[in-house]
């Protein structure tokens, strides 16, 4: 998906960039956060980051990550908290559950730097929760009217326990 935004990218100079959705568990985040500020720097600033954690056992066992699949939650969070680190140019160490970094260089840094806006997919309520604690947006793909009506409250709730404003949804 990625090397698919980069030609778009080169073909185009309008085009907001974004692929539906980056399942984070199957990636490294490192090299995932890194692939994706090249982008958003090479294209000035149009990157959309969209993650999910996917849903297939068999699709983790063929990429070697079998031990993420239980996990896939807390690494999709855990790498929109590396991305938005890495992308704001800051240094600190980075300690998570699956990552530490201590002592790096980061670079290229994306045009939007920390404001590279991540959307989030998903179907079941921790996801729904995890969109309006963390995400810019939710991508509901496959999703009636009627569904997307009663992801939208749970999101919502989600986005006001954690002080932040509703995220935007492909519903509106």
């Amino acid at each position: 998906a990625v090397t698919s935004l980069a030609w778009a990218a080169g073909r185009s100079r309008a085009l907001r960039l974004g692929a539906s959705v980056l399942v984070a568990p199957l990636r490294n985040a490192i090299v995932i956060a890194k692939e994706l500020a090249t982008l958003d720097a090479l294209s000035d600033g149009r990157l959309i980051a969209g993650f999910g954690v996917g849903w297939s056992p068999a699709e983790f066992a063929n990429v070697g990550v079998t031990d993420r699949f239980p996990d896939r939650g807390a690494y999709t969070e855990e790498t929109v908290n590396l991305c938005r680190h890495l992308w704001s140019g800051n240094t600190a160490p980075f300690h998570g559950r699956f990552h530490q970094l201590d002592d790096f260089v980061f670079g290229p840094l994306p045009a939007q730097g920390r404001n590279v806006p991540i959307w989030l997919g998903g179907r079941d309520e921790r996801a729904l929760r995890r969109v309006g604690r963390l995400a810019d947006g939710y991508h509901a793909s496959a999703t009636s009217p009627a569904t997307l009506a009663t992801r939208i409250p749970i999101i919502a709730g989600a986005a006001a326990s954690a002080g932040r404003p509703m995220p935007r949804h492909t519903g509106r």
